[in-house]
């Protein structure tokens, strides 16, 4: 039961299969210490011959049920490295790079025992319920005792594999010492090959013994036999890694893929992690400070988890530095996984991590937005769909989009396939330079008979030859592709020439004031890789004096509203002229006059970028001054007592019923004045009668 793996050319051709991790029948766990001989026997040719298959074979069994570690033994014997060392590192260059021969005496039986007291032990790395292994290679001449450690190697079940090399082994003395290292019958641990070329094909003749399924144990019933490896996958910078959710007991892990070497990466068979599923998602992410991987382990202790690995360079293995949590039982957090395509210059990358089954109030299902920055990830805000669709499933895909309005930065799709009563709904959220608005821009809504629309979306590619990237949402059973329209910014104003209406002389019986008003607009496309060509027709409403009953000025038609028609067929600014006319020269009211400007678009494919200016408010001012600006008015008041002029002013002398008159004369020696007021208060006592206005 295994999976495989397409690569796909941009026509969507396959130009690779892939069977990652492959194993054609359940095998056991195993623990395999090689156990070399460096006594002066062994000749310099023959020891580099095994150290370069042991290092081939490490690397060919590198994402195998396989742990390896080695003891290499002369006078005494050394452990070069552990099991515990190689889980660590699986680069078996970098485990053997020190192995030396040593030269001196061969003390086989001491190898033993070393395996047995160092090698084989929890501490040392060594599986419980692994089948245990040795592989010796030797030229033959053992000179040490036996000292007991085949009882010992038999009490634990341990399994001796004795190779003899070279041409020590043509009399039954020499054969004897192979058996007497041997596990019994004999004849299946023992072989004697003249050149050690011959090693890899023995090699395979073994292994077909050491994992087979005898001997595995009920605890490791099935570590390789439910892998899922492909059902996610990433690459970036040469690195392949793909998601392996079935392997040991559905813990799960992941493998990279290398110059065709599988690496599993990140496995725990711990009992606190069976049904994890690790590598049910997984991300790739390159920044300064290196290779970095993100997967989900969305039924970890319930709630999910998400791991942060990162590459290490020197010994081309993988080291976890972080890890988030899922919130609540069931939430399924980690199930997808999205990483930005911004570019190393432009810091910090989002990752988002979605919980689709996390239900709270009336939403259904969430996404995490975390920022990663200098190796780190952390989480700063959340995505959520409407309201009032417990069962949605938010979250269930989640991708981010190439740049769809021209502003330079990704938008985020997330599906939500089982709103709208199974239905199914997308969500597409605008990015910003550090996070994601959490409002999103646009819902799509699937139709009858469709169902579960949302339930896995792409856009990256542009599938209707405009330079466009349009999205491709998949729904059961079928996959739509949803074209991206191009989008064009658009500012519309007016301008007014004279800026400010000359007021008419006052012995002018008739309105003959008119000035220009201007109206432009300003277009400018922003998706700029839009290989169409632009044809868009924007129809404006002018109102004059707009907030009155009756308005000061009007145009040729003697009407207060206009409308225009603008075809806007290339970037840049366009104007109009209209000439306005004053319709009440009365002067009753000099307060600026309001022009109003609104404009709407006539149907079109064209999107209007929500920034774009589509309505003004003008005012057009009174030049009531001869030079504009503060008027130069010099006002003077003379007051006159003309009832009595025995009394000067202030000094009043009032009598019973006699009449009092007063007046006021009104000088302007400036500029002319508008809307002047004179008023007059009197004190307690006086009655108002009548007033009268004469004009010299």
């Amino acid at each position: 039961m295994n999976g495989a793996c397409y690569k796909l050319t941009s026509n969507l051709t396959v130009s690779a299969q892939l069977q990652p991790g492959y194993r054609d029948c359940q095998k056991a766990d195993v623990d395999l210490c090689f156990l070399v001989d460096g006594s002066s026997g062994m000749g310099e040719r023959e020891f580099a011959a095994i150290r370069e298959f042991m290092i081939s074979t490490m690397r060919s069994h590198n994402s195998s049920n396989i742990n390896f570690a080695a003891v290499q033994f002369s006078n005494k014997a050394e452990v070069a490295f552990t099991f515990a060392r190689f889980q660590t590192s699986r680069d078996p260059k970098n485990l053997l790079d020190s192995l030396e021969k040593k030269g001196g005496l061969t003390s086989a039986y001491s190898a033993i025992r070393v395996a047995l007291e160092q090698v084989f032990i929890e501490s040392a790395g060594s599986r419980p319920n692994a089948k245990k292994v040795i592989l010796m290679l030797t030229d033959g001449e053992v000179t040490d005792n036996e000292n007991g450690v085949i009882e010992r190697s038999e009490s634990i079940k341990l399994s001796r594999y004795i190779i003899g090399i070279g041409k020590n082994f043509n009399n039954e003395e020499s054969k004897k010492n192979l058996h007497l290292l041997a596990s019994k019958p004999t004849e299946n641990y023992t072989r004697v090959l003249d050149d050690v070329s011959k090693l890899k094909d023995v090699f395979s003749e073994i292994e077909r013994k050491i994992v087979s399924v005898e001997g595995v144990t009920s605890s490791s019933n099935f570590p390789r036999e439910f892998s899922s490896a492909g059902l996610s996958a990433d690459m970036l910078q040469g690195t392949l890694v793909l998601g392996d959710p079935g392997i040991y007991e559905w813990s799960g892990g992941i493998l990279e893929t290398l110059h065709g070497q599988d690496t599993l990466i990140n496995t725990s068979m711990g009992q606190e992690r069976h049904f994890s599923y690790l590598g049910y998602s997984v991300r790739l992410i390159y920044s300064s400070e290196g290779l970095f991987c993100v997967s989900g382990a969305p039924r970890y202790n319930y709630k999910g988890q998400v791991i942060l690995l990162k590459k290490n360079m020197a010994t081309t293995g993988w080291e976890e530095i972080k890890r988030l949590h899922g919130e609540q039982f069931g939430s399924y957090f980690g199930s997808e996984i999205a990483v930005s395509d911004f570019n190393n210059e432009s810091p910090p990358q989002l990752v988002l991590i979605s919980a689709p089954h996390h239900v709270e109030k009336r939403w259904g299902g969430q996404v995490s937005v975390c920022l990663f920055r200098k190796g780190d990830l952390s989480c700063t805000a959340t995505l959520r769909g409407e309201s009032g669709h417990p069962f949605a499933q938010f979250g269930a895909a989640v991708t981010f989009l190439s740049d769809l309005d021209g502003d330079g930065i990704q938008e985020v799709a997330v599906g939500a396939p089982y709103e709208m009563d199974g239905t199914g709904a997308l969500y597409i959220f605008k990015g910003e330079q550090t996070g994601v608005q959490t409002m999103y821009s646009q819902r799509l809504l699937g139709t009858r008979p469709m169902q579960s629309f949302g339930l896995s979306v792409h856009g990256v590619l542009d599938m209707t030859s405009d330079g466009l990237t349009d999205l491709v949402v998949g729904s059961l059973g079928q996959v739509g592709v949803h074209r991206s329209y191009p989008v064009i910014h658009v500012t519309a104003n007016m301008t007014f020439k004279p800026p400010e209406i000359p007021i008419p002389k006052f012995d002018v019986s008739s309105c003959e004031s008119a000035l220009l008003a201007q109206t432009c607009v300003h277009s400018r496309i922003l998706t700029r890789s839009y290989t169409g060509s632009l044809d868009l027709v924007l129809h404006f409403l002018v109102v004059l004096d707009s907030g009155r009953s009756v308005s000061r000025i009007s145009f040729e038609n003697q009407q207060r509203e206009l409308n225009e028609t603008f075809r806007v067929q290339r970037e840049g600014k366009e104007c109009r002229d209209i000439t306005l006319y004053l319709s009440d020269c009365s002067l009753d009211d000099l307060s600026p006059i309001a022009v109003s400007l609104s404009v709407h678009k006539e149907d079109s494919f064209w999107l209007l970028s929500p920034s774009s200016s589509l309505t003004a408010v003008s005012q057009i001012l009174f030049q009531i001054c001869e030079n504009g600006g503060i008027c130069g008015s010099d006002l003077s008041v003379t007051f006159k007592n003309t009832s009595d002029p025995r009394f000067p002013v202030p000094t009043l002398l009032l009598r019973s019923k006699s009449p009092f008159s007063v007046s006021l004369e009104l000088k302007n020696m400036g500029e002319v004045g508008h809307q002047i007021t004179l008023a007059l208060t009197h004190p307690h006592g006086l009655s108002f009668h009548k007033a009268a206005i004469e004009v010299p």
